[in-house]
This record gives C-alpha cells, sequence and structure tokens, in this order.
C-alpha cells in the first residue's frame, strides 16, 4: 500500500462525500466499522471498501466506535489497535462481552511488532490480526469471505 502523506483527512472526507457508491444485495445489513485514528488511511480504507459496495461506518477512535457498533451493529469490525481514548483492543472486548455484539467478525490492525500485535489480538479474542501497510486484496478477500459465511456460503471462520 502506498502511503499518502499530502491528503489531510478533511480532504478525504470531501472526496467520498462526493462519490456515489451503491451498496450490492448482501443482505439487509452489510456493514464495516472501521476505527483508525489515521484520517488519510481511515479515508482510503473507507473508499476501497465502498468501491466494492460495502457500507462502511468509520471512527476516529474507539469510543467513537463503541457508539457507532451499539447503534448500527456492524457485521465486521476493522480496528486499529493503538487509537485515542479507546484502543482497538478495548473495543473488541467490549464487543464480545456485549450479547448482541459478540458475533461480530473483528480484525485488529497495527503497526506495533508481529509478536507483540498478535498476542493483544489473542486476548481479545479479535478473529483476526492484519499489521499495517495493509494489503488491500487481503483485507477485501477476508471481508467478502465473512459475509459470504453469514449468508450461509462459506465455512465458517476465515
Amino acid at each position: 500500500m502506498a502511503e499518502v502523506q499530502s491528503a489531510s483527512d478533511a480532504h478525504a472526507e470531501e472526496l467520498l462525500s462526493r462519490m456515489s457508491v451503491s451498496t450490492p444485495a448482501l443482505g439487509p445489513n452489510n456493514a464495516i466499522l472501521l476505527a483508525e485514528d489515521d484520517g488519510p488511511l481511515r479515508g482510503i480504507l473507507s473508499y476501497v471498501l465502498q468501491m466494492e459496495g460495502f457500507s462502511v461506518l468509520t471512527a476516529e477512535d474507539g469510543f467513537v466506535a463503541m457508539t457507532i457498533a451499539r447503534r448500527e451493529r456492524p457485521i465486521v469490525a476493522i480496528l486499529d489497535v493503538l487509537m485515542p481514548r479507546m484502543g482497538g483492543d478495548d473495543v473488541c472486548c467490549a464487543l464480545r462481552s456485549d450479547p448482541a455484539l459478540r458475533s461480530t467478525f473483528v480484525v485488529l490492525i497495527s503497526s506495533l511488532p508481529a509478536g507483540e500485535a498478535e498476542e493483544i489480538a489473542r486476548e481479545c479474542d479479535a478473529d483476526l490480526f492484519l499489521r499495517k501497510p495493509l494489503d488491500h486484496d487481503v483485507l477485501l478477500q477476508i471481508i467478502k469471505s465473512v459475509f459470504e459465511h453469514r449468508a450461509g456460503h462459506v465455512p465458517a471462520r476465515v
């Protein structure tokens, strides 16, 4: 993935707001929660997911992510481990402890050293850990597999 160093969060949001992206027939709820404090990265990932037809709910920190998760009940949550106010690992633990949200497929992402981040992912019972920089194709393949599984077409867990 190429780094975007000059795009501001506001600029990324403006570009996304001008785009018209349709949602595929994946069922009544095809929402993905994306919690990432790096604005340009959040914008890029949101764009990539929207271009594949997913409804993307974005949050700049874990506290906002939990508020959105409780309201929208996403199928997938992509959570950065290190965020202000509440990290992705804490969000994952909160999702797992909420009966209405415990089946959310959680992908933790981080640039922390692999062993450390994988241990954090195990401790909070995340479904998957991906190291930054993310491979968009791998992320999309995983998410599509989760949605297909939820629709009854693929074996459980990626």
